[in-house]
């Protein structure tokens, strides 16, 4: 079993917006729908978790997903999917569906990394960018997004390891750090290898977002769109 790294998205609270958070969220869409129309999918993930943050319909959270796959950050395009699978009700069954295999192309195009750290002490962390590691986790390959990253352990709050490594789309890399003696990284050497370059999964496409329909706002960045009465 791999490990996503990337943040954890907590269940959103089913609340009653207020109709000055409608108004607001229809404005942050209709600013999202412009943006992702021009490719601007950055802007589109803003304004998309803007609405949802003020409105908290579960299918605005495919949207969100849609929009983090197109920016290359699929480690959290799978979390939103997942969450959108624990919160979306099950009379929505083809939105199901197609959240499930826009889940699957996901993290088939997720990179893998496998960590082999020698000389590693019990009170040790170790982080791949910004994430923590828990030690569990370096037991199989933890899941990443493809680009690069950098490892670090540190020891007491000191690095005592570090190293700079790529993940290409759809491939598992392995990565081997020596912490030696537990001096400070600058004046401790240490090896490391990454090899391999296995294909593991396929690609997906991201489509644009339109409007359609009478209803206040719709969207689409498939799977499905979303409707905020």
């Amino acid at each position: 079993m791999s490990v996503l790294l990337g943040a954890r998205v907590a269940d959103a609270q089913a609340t009653a917006p207020t109709e000055e958070a409608r108004v607001e969220a229809r404005r942050e869409f209709a600013a999202g729908l412009a943006a992702a129309e021009s490719q601007r999918w950055a802007d589109a993930l803003g304004h998309f978790e803007r609405v949802y943050e003020r409105v908290r319909a579960p299918n605005v959270l495919l949207n969100i997903a849609g929009a983090l796959v197109a920016v290359g950050r699929l480690v959290d395009a799978a979390s939103r999917y997942e969450q959108y699978l624990r919160e979306a009700p099950e009379s929505e069954a083809s939105l199901r569906e197609e959240a499930q295999r826009s889940l699957a192309n996901a993290r088939a195009r997720l990179g893998m990394v496998v960590l082999r750290i020698n000389g590693l002490s019990g009170t040790d962390e170790v982080s791949i960018d910004a994430n923590t590691i828990e030690r569990s986790a370096l037991a199989g390959p933890i899941a990443v997004d493809p680009g690069p990253h950098r490892v670090t352990v540190l020891r007491q709050r000191t690095v005592v390891a570090q190293q700079s490594f790529t993940v290409a789309e759809s491939t598992r890399r392995e990565v081997l750090l020596r912490v030696q003696g537990g001096r400070p990284l600058w004046q401790s050497p240490w090896l490391w290898t990454a090899v391999g370059a296995v294909v593991v999964g396929a690609g997906v496409t991201v489509g644009v977002v339109y409007e359609r329909s009478t209803a206040l706002f719709v969207g689409n960045v498939p799977p499905g769109f979303v409707e905020v009465r």
